[in-house]
């Protein structure tokens, strides 16, 4: 039968110094950790203990947590070590942590010393019987050397490192088929993408065979500069609900809610704004111009009763058809007003020789 060491709180009896106030870890030589009851690790104290499995393997580790979950947590760190390791390592240096809750799992150490380091502590939750411990099951892990640099760990496949954390993990580049210029196809039953930079180019490449990607995660740039490819008909569009939202050409027209903008902004819809400038307006000052040829009243009488509507100004059909340039708008209307205020002026002066004439008269 395998050695196995269990440690209950009706056992405390057993350290002439507890675990925890040793300088140093204890050392155990068995298949299981178990530690286990509410008493056992007081309050707010750390034990340590080194596990040797007496084989220059992997050490794989089976456990089942149920720690005090409240601040501060209970905790477990679980530590590569050699014959060198002290006590003064720090959590950061674990392979394996966790904090507070329940938890089921199992962890392979990252060297084969055939050693661990086991570190827990106990957050204060004795009080009530809520903290319970941790039971550890620990195997040695085969290990088939691919190489001097590679090694295949229970299941697991490392390059250029002796204890891989994942069913695959290299330690340096990966290259893809030299067809591919190196660069790197990843496939899956759905599909492909394909990363890497082709030869001789300045630009990262990332395609997929698929009709599109998916993020599921901000999709966050360093250096805020998106691109579409040197073709000349591909636009950069944006689009929520499947539908085209924005559309950048080639040649710079913004398009919203459109994806044929004719102008270098094309809206497709109503703007709402607290103000709008327009530069280089050029006024209309021109018509107080001496020399400006002002319609006569009569003229522009009859110009109105033929057309429909003020000279110089589009008429409604006109508007509806072609759109209105809202600066030319602007001008001609305000030559409209300037012109009405040449015509106000002179009947106020033609007003002033009638009176002038009838008090001449009487």
């Amino acid at each position: 039968m395998k050695n196995r060491i269990t440690i209950f709180c009706f056992i405390i009896g057993f350290f002439t110094t507890p675990a925890w106030a040793i300088e140093g870890a204890t050392t155990i030589t068995a298949d299981s950790l178990i530690v286990w009851g509410d008493d056992y690790v007081p309050d707010n104290g750390y034990q340590y203990w080194q596990v040797d499995l007496g084989v220059k393997k992997a050490v794989k580790i089976r456990y089942i947590l149920s720690l005090y979950p409240y601040s501060p947590s209970s905790s477990i760190y679980i530590y590569s070590t050699n014959d060198n390791w002290d006590i003064g390592h720090t959590e950061y240096n674990a392979f394996f942590k966790y904090h507070g809750g329940n938890a089921v799992g199992e962890v392979i150490s990252p060297v084969t010393s055939g050693k661990i380091i086991v570190r827990i502590y106990n957050g204060g939750g004795n009080t009530g019987g809520v903290w319970k411990g941790v039971k550890l099951y620990f195997e040695p892990v085969e290990t088939t050397d691919v190489n001097e640099d590679n090694y295949y760990v229970a299941g697991r496949l490392g390059v250029g490192t002796i204890s891989p954390q994942t069913s695959l993990q290299v330690e340096g580049a990966i290259r893809g088929a030299t067809s591919q210029d190196g660069m790197l196809t990843i496939s899956s039953k759905a599909g492909d993408v394909t990363i890497g930079s082709p030869r001789g180019s300045s630009y990262m490449q990332f395609q997929t065979n698929k009709s599109s990607y998916i993020f599921d995660k901000p999709f966050l740039l360093k250096s805020p500069i998106i691109s579409t490819s040197f073709s000349a008909t591909d636009p950069l569009t944006f689009k929520t609900n499947n539908t085209s939202r924005l559309s950048i050409l080639q040649n710079g027209n913004i398009g919203i809610g459109t994806e044929t903008p004719q102008y270098l902004l094309d809206v497709n819809g109503t703007i709402r704004a607290d103000e709008l400038y327009i530069n280089e307006v050029s006024g209309a000052d021109f018509v107080f111009d001496k020399q400006y040829p002002l319609m006569p009243l009569t003229e522009l009488k009859s110009y109105i009763e033929h057309y429909q509507h003020l000279p110089q100004i589009q008429s409604a059909q006109e508007m509806k058809q072609d759109g209105v340039s809202v600066s030319e708008l602007q001008i001609q209307l305000l030559q409209k007003i300037e012109e009405l205020t040449l015509y106000i002026i002179k009947q106020e002066e033609r007003i002033q020789q009638l009176e002038q004439l009838l008090e001449n008269n009487n």
